[in-house]
């Protein structure tokens, strides 16, 4: 138990090596039977789990959260659901675009917190389940349970502290999606003011602000603080997470949109590249996010005027995408849709005919 107690305070000070050989030293030390051990290996497998999430290793995460979820259920005699397994499984589904287990399993968790949790603990669940609300468009949703949850966070940390401050970015996340930059940036500014200075200037909350910020500076055009600020997101998080880091290749992945913006589309490339080596190697070739990597490959290869290219990526990110459940309708008819729009410059018009009917026929379901 001291081992798991270790672990998770090196975890909250971003020693993530350390915290893992704890918990796994943990798992292997503690040998016994029982409903009593499997409450413990449950335990140590929700920590563990936790920190692949902020790791941005979500399928890791997963197995171990579905395995500690399964392993306390065993012990269902002794103990009752934790909504700590069921808040850090919810995260993880986000984390791979799996929206609608997601809302499913972070309901859960809210209704668990309610009735067994700290008001604290339950407001955090219930801005996780805001998240996935704005994923899905739930736009009003997320920020009446966000702002519900904000102010029991407030109450009970104060203004200054970084349990608040991730109220604030989760609030500027969904503003982003209503397309309301100016008020995003105010809360963004504010969250990364009091991460800054609770958590330190090298710390990935910090760098997860960053990359919002980011995005809103691009999205305003203003793309030299937005390059400046990408940057240095993902200088954070190569020192925190490391260089081949899930959370690293995405930040790369930004700023190589902002790069093709610009019309430089060699340095895109560069990062185009280094982003589908990480989520191949971390997430599989047949998984979203990689799908999503060639679009980028796809996107500058285009931008390069070099259309074959760009017609192969698009075509094995298409591929993918119709074999993959928890990719999103829509997104795989847009695939479709721009493939069409390249074939049809190539003069592939047959193919690209066929790529338009399957984009119908995917918006018509």
């Amino acid at each position: 138990r001291s081992m798991i107690y270790l672990g998770t305070l090196y975890r909250d000070q971003n020693r993530f090596t350390e915290s893992e050989e704890l918990y796994k030293k943990a798992m292997a030390t503690y040998t016994k039977t029982g409903p009593l051990a499997a409450v413990f290996q449950a335990t140590a497998l929700t920590a563990l789990g936790t920190m692949y999430v902020q790791m941005s290793r979500p399928v890791e995460a997963e197995m171990l959260l579905r395995k500690a979820l399964e392993m306390r259920k065993t012990a269902s005699q002794i103990v009752g659901p934790s909504d700590a397994i069921y808040d850090a499984l919810g995260r993880a589904l986000e984390s791979q675009d799996k929206f609608a287990e997601a809302e499913k399993v972070l309901t859960e968790a809210v209704a668990i917190s309610e009735k067994e949790s700290s008001p604290e603990t339950h407001a955090l669940s219930q801005i996780n389940l805001a998240v996935v609300y704005s994923d899905l468009g739930k736009y009003k949703e997320a920020r009446e349970l966000i702002n519900k949850a904000t102010k029991t966070i407030e109450a009970k940390r104060g203004l200054r502290s970084p349990s608040t401050a991730t109220c604030y970015s989760n609030l500027a996340s969904v503003a982003i999606d209503q397309d309301q930059y100016g008020e995003a940036e105010a809360l963004l500014n504010k969250a990364l003011s009091i991460h800054e200075e609770a958590l330190g200037k090298d710390n990935a909350s910090v760098a997860c602000d960053l990359v919002t910020l980011m995005e809103i500076y691009r999205n305003q055009g203003q793309y030299t603080k937005a390059q400046e600020t990408g940057e240095r997101s993902i200088a954070i998080f190569k020192k925190t997470l490391g260089v081949d880091s899930i959370a690293t290749a995405k930040a790369m992945s930004r700023l190589a949109d902002l790069y093709v913006n610009q019309l430089r589309f060699d340095d895109a490339d560069k990062l185009a590249q280094e982003v589908i080596r990480v989520l191949a190697d971390k997430l599989g070739s047949e998984s979203v996010e990689y799908a999503i990597g060639l679009l980028l490959a796809a996107e500058v290869s285009y931008g390069k005027h070099n259309i074959p290219d760009a017609i192969v990526n698009m075509q094995k990110a298409a591929d993918i995408l119709s074999n993959n459940q928890n990719a999103e309708p829509g997104l795989r008819a847009r695939v479709n849709e721009e493939l069409a729009e390249y074939l049809q410059q190539e003069g592939k018009h047959k193919d690209a005919a066929d790529r338009l009917n399957k984009s119908i026929e995917i918006r018509e379901k």
